[in-house]
């Protein structure tokens, strides 16, 4: 019997033809793939929570979505949370915060994922960018592995997952 693969972190593109790589993936063996959201907005090359949760209502029984919050300068309350789970989002997906991973303005979007039994999926370390592209507020510092050491203490039962281990301080991402 061929091993049941469970990817956690991908993401879709809007250059990709996605029938084609859900093919793929069961071809490979891959059960499940949490599609992790990397913008808000629909403009960018990759698909925003909207986007996602259209190829999720395609592939229910393939495709698991983390949706994004709002990370900006206005946090989205923990009433978005709630709708997103309403929307079918399994999980939720940080990353580009305009604070530091642990600063309390994020603190009741953590509470109510806890309540609602939401993984999160941290992108933690090295960030790639676009040149010339700015990002105002945008830093590695605030993605930093050290940063989920509070969260994880704060909400002991948060369901949680560090991208890329804190690359490139990988010995902090592994402790």
């Amino acid at each position: 019997m061929p091993e049941k693969i469970i990817n956690v972190h991908t993401h879709i593109h809007k250059s990709q033809d996605i029938d084609e790589r859900v093919r793929l993936w069961r071809e490979c063996g891959v059960v499940k793939v949490c599609v992790q959201v990397l913008a808000t907005g629909e403009a960018n090359s990759s698909y925003g929570n909207q986007g996602v949760l259209e190829w999720m209502r395609k592939y229910p029984d393939i495709i698991l979505g983390f949706a994004l919050p709002g990370l900006s300068w206005e946090v989205d309350g923990p009433e978005k949370v709630e709708q997103l789970k309403e929307q079918g989002f399994t999980g939720l997906k940080f990353i580009e915060p305009v604070y530091a991973y642990d600063d309390e303005r994020y603190f009741p979007l953590y509470e109510k994922a806890q309540q609602l039994g939401m993984p999160i999926l941290f992108h933690t370390g090295y960030l790639a960018h676009s040149p010339g592209v700015p990002q105002p507020g945008i830093s590695q510092d605030k993605m930093r592995a050290i940063r989920l050491d509070t969260i994880a203490r704060s909400f002991p039962h948060l369901r949680m997952m560090m991208a890329h281990l804190g690359s490139p301080e990988f010995y902090v991402g592994l402790s």
